[in-house]
Order: C-alpha cells, then sequence, then structure tokens
C-alpha cells in the first residue's frame, strides 16, 4: 500500500492512495469465510455450502465492501498521522481519479480532494487593542431559545381544531389545485385571513384569499401555491377553497413535550 499527498496550492491537495491485492484479501477472505458460516444456502446446512458458490454470489460485493472500508481507514489515518488541517471532509477526485474495474483488477488507486486550512501568522504586540464584550443573556432570550429547539424537535400529533401555530394541512380548490397544501396561520399577518383558521375543524371548508393571506410575500405565496415565483402575478385575485382533510400541531405546542 502506498499513499501520497500532492499539493496543489496552498489551500488544495490531492491525495491518493494505491493498494494491492496483499493489502485486502485477508480481510476479503475473513468475511467470506465469516458469510459462510452464517448463509442457508438451498441444498446445504447450514455453513456447509461451497466457498466458490458464496465467492460467485458475494465475492464482489464483499471485495468492494473490503476495500471502500480499508481505503477510508487508510485516509483519516493519513490525515491525523500527518496532523493536516483539512476543510470539510474529503471529496473523490474529479480530475485524477482512476477508472475501477472489480472484475478484472488487482491493484487500485483512489485519489481524494482536500481542503487545506491556511496558514495564518497573527503577530500581536502589547500596542494592540481588541474590544471585549459583555453578552448579557437574559431569562427571555434562554426561554426564546429553548422554544425554538422544541420546534425544531418536535413530533406531530392530529388536533381537534386550528390553534395560531398549528400546521394546517388539507386540499386546496381553484384555479391552483393542490392535494397536499400546507400553511400555518401564525404565518397569515391579515387578521381577517388568519382568523378564518382559529378554531377549524377537520372537515370544515374554509374559503379564503391567499393573496390577501400573503400579501407582501410573494415567496410565501409562491410556495404554498406551488408554483413559480414570476406565475404569482398572473393567477391575483383567485378566490381558493381549502378543504381541510387532516389537522396537525407540534406536540410542544400544547404541552405534549
Amino acid at each position: 500500500m502506498n499513499v501520497t499527498l500532492k499539493n496543489i496550492d496552498p489551500v488544495n491537495a490531492e491525495l491518493t492512495i494505491a493498494i494491492g491485492k496483499d493489502d485486502y484479501q485477508p480481510q476479503v477472505e475473513k468475511a467470506l469465510n465469516k458469510l459462510r458460516k452464517d448463509l442457508v444456502i438451498d441444498g446445504f446446512r447450514k455453513g456447509n455450502a461451497p466457498k466458490g458458490r458464496i465467492q460467485a454470489l458475494y465475492g464482489k460485493s464483499v471485495l468492494v465492501d473490503e476495500i471502500n472500508q480499508l481505503v477510508s481507514e487508510k485516509l483519516y489515518a493519513y490525515i491525523k498521522d500527518n496532523q493536516l488541517n483539512v476543510l470539510g471532509e474529503p471529496l473523490p477526485g474529479e480530475k485524477e481519479q482512476f477508472p475501477l474495474d472489480f472484475d478484472k483488477q488487482e491493484d487500485y488507486e483512489f485519489t481524494f480532494d482536500l481542503a487545506l486550512s491556511p496558514d495564518m501568522n497573527v503577530s500581536l504586540t502589547k500596542k494592540d487593542e481588541l474590544p471585549y464584550y459583555t453578552i448579557a443573556v437574559t431569562d427571555e432570550m434562554i426561554d426564546r431559545q429553548v422554544n425554538s429547539f422544541k420546534a425544531n424537535q418536535g413530533t406531530y400529533e392530529q388536533a381537534g381544531a386550528a390553534e395560531e401555530r398549528d400546521m394546517v394541512k388539507g386540499v386546496l380548490k381553484g384555479s391552483v389545485e393542490n392535494d397536499s397544501a400546507v400553511l400555518m396561520p401564525m404565518y397569515i399577518k391579515n387578521a381577517e385571513e388568519n382568523a378564518k383558521f382559529i378554531g377549524a375543524k377537520v372537515g370544515d371548508v374554509i374559503t379564503f384569499n391567499p393573496y390577501k393571506a400573503y400579501e407582501g410575500h410573494e415567496a410565501e405565496l409562491a410556495s404554498f401555491l406551488k408554483v413559480a415565483k414570476e406565475d404569482v402575478k398572473n393567477k391575483k385575485q383567485t378566490q381558493v377553497n381549502l378543504i381541510k382533510k387532516r389537522l396537525f400541531l407540534l406536540c410542544e405546542e400544547r404541552g405534549f413535550f
């Protein structure tokens, strides 16, 4: 096995891993033997299928798995041992990647593109001054952050009636139709249109004007109608019906958390 690093520029490098049959064959044999012990194949007792049969059925997939695992281990071991400051994850090389034929080849080469952290030399003296900030964290800020985490990690429960922060799902009928329309009343800024959804129950039919509901927010309206943003104006002033088949809400909004 041979691992080489080629520096392209100060922040880019190519790492190549070359492996031969002696590097991966022991792991392949071990994996096939373990597979043979656990498999039940028609005509043979468990663990007694011929090795040739196991090789024919699973040899290639086992070979690929073991090579991938070996290359991955060597890749990250090299980065760690050589203390490379890599930004993000190594990516398969786009230019130097060699073709692979697992049916005919015994030797393989894998190339990875690495993004390296640039060297930085910051010299400070006693004359340099930097601002120091003391952040005052209030209980309100903490509560707001906790509620944000809850909202992101919540689960869905069917509700009997819609509330301000619930998620409403239904069928949209009109010039634009959508069998899985979704909205949240809290994002409807028009008080008249917002009120139509509060307290609504499963099976209710609500007639509302989405252009009033999302007035001034064409991106949100386009997303709701599932049309391109430039097509929103073409459908303006159209009244649509939302037949709500089911109502959902985030659990933390009702104390189920």
